[in-house]
């Protein structure tokens, strides 16, 4: 539950900052470290919402799992939405590295609490559902790579040079 208080701070700051337009986030050291750049660039939003508000709505859709204790296979569950969350989230890493040049330290805070989170998910199946369920993970990884090209094209694709 902390994690998931962490990471919706993390991505809430970055989603009032982009739907308010209060000027420059607290994270720009310069040297390429601009969440600004990153929150402005044409890969910041989804279907007109900030990639920001729907990392929020990750983390809260996992606190829910968190409080559903009776929900059969909720571990699994938990560990299957992460993992399509990471799978969205290193591609947008590397849309910053490669195509923004621009690194947000709170968006990769953002993917640091979400590994956690899959480690804790992981030893919650193994210590109460026993087993992974590999096709929920490979569903939820290929919706991840879905998702993550459909922002591509949807953002324009590469820039030209």
């Amino acid at each position: 539950m902390l994690f998931c208080g962490i990471g919706t701070a993390l991505l809430g700051y970055l989603a009032y900052v982009h739907l308010a337009a209060v000027g420059q986030a607290s994270c720009g050291f310069g040297g390429g470290v601009s969440c600004d750049v990153v929150n402005a660039s044409a890969y910041s939003e989804l279907f007109g919402l900030p990639v920001a508000l729907l990392g929020i709505f990750y983390f809260l859709a996992v606190f829910a799992l968190t409080r559903l204790r009776r929900l059969g296979g909720r571990y699994n569950l938990m560990a299957a939405l992460t993992l399509f969350a990471l799978v969205f989230s290193v591609y947008l890493s590397a849309v910053e590295f490669l195509v923004i040049g621009a690194f947000c330290l709170f968006c990769e805070s953002s993917k640091a609490v979400m590994l956690v989170i899959l480690i804790c998910s992981y030893i919650g199946i193994r210590r109460t559902e026993k087993k992974v369920r590999p096709g929920l993970m490979a569903v939820a990884f290929l919706l991840g790579a879905f998702l993550s090209a459909v922002s591509f094209l949807s953002a324009g694709g590469w820039p030209s040079a």
